[in-house]
Parts: structure tokens; sequence; C-alpha cells
């Protein structure tokens, strides 16, 4: 059985009623890779080890050498801001990008963090928050990895 490592990188807390019920971000998101595993019939074939670090008021991030994958959570904040535990957030995800060949996963903000540390222009849309379900059209490689050429996501 193959052991994957994920860091999941906690950039805001739930509120209290939803952290009292369903624990934190990285709780959640622990429990959903737990169910894709299942689904997949993978959890006999993967065991998963995930790593939950909250970054917002302590930004330490965890070494590269002691995970397989990143996951970027979802945020109030603004990913454009220039708060110190964003820019520290943002140097450490473009630091990854530069020097390893780690799966890196942004969740909303997090896919935002990741889109600034990448040299992305970034910033708050014209016509406010977005929230819908919109087609992605995919390169070759999503074309072989998915059998598709479109993919229609959150």
């Amino acid at each position: 059985m193959r052991t994957m490592c994920i860091a999941v990188i906690e950039c805001d807390s739930p509120i209290d009623p939803v952290r009292e019920r369903l624990g934190t971000y990285g709780d959640m998101f622990e429990r959903l890779l737990n169910s894709g595993l299942r689904s997949l019939k993978w959890e006999n074939k993967v065991n998963l080890k995930v790593t939950k670090t909250s970054v917002v008021d302590n930004p330490v991030f965890p070494s590269p050498e002691t995970y397989d994958a990143i996951l970027l959570t979802g945020s109030k904040w603004d990913a454009f801001s220039d708060s110190g535990w964003i820019i520290e957030l943002t140097k450490y995800v473009a630091k990854i990008f530069k020097e390893t060949t780690k799966l890196i996963l942004g969740i909303c903000f997090g896919h935002q963090i990741i889109a600034r540390a990448l040299g992305a222009s970034i910033g708050r849309g014209s016509k406010g928050w977005e929230i819908a379900v919109e087609p992605i059209a995919l390169s070759e490689p999503g074309w072989s990895l998915f059998g598709k050429e479109t993919l229609v996501c959150h």
C-alpha cells in the first residue's frame, strides 16, 4: 500500500457553528479526500496521511520533503492583499513551484494564491463575487487525463 502525504494549508477558519459541526477546513478536506479514495475503491491501495497547518495567525509552512501534494483552502481574505501572511504564503507557493515538482491544488482563494505566485494579475471582480458552474476547456494533457475536452466546475 502506498502512503500519500497531503499538506492542507488552512487559509481561514470556518465560523463557529460550522467548525463545531464539521471541524476545520483541513478536517473537511481530509474527509472529502478519503471519501474520494473509497469511491474509487482505492482505500486498500493508498493510505492517505493529511497534515493540517493553519497559516493566518502564524505563517509557518510545512517542509516540501514531508508531503507529496499541497492543498490550499479557501478563505474570506483577499488573495491580492498585502497582509504579511498572504505575502508569505504567496512566496512559499512560488518557491514550491520553482524548486520542486510537488502537486499543488488551490480551492477558490487557494487557486488565486497559486495564480499570484506564478505572476498572474489578480484582483476584485468588477461584477462582485462569482459563484457559478463554468465549462473549462482542457488542453491535450487534460484530454488524456479526463477523457474529454471540457470539464464543468464550480
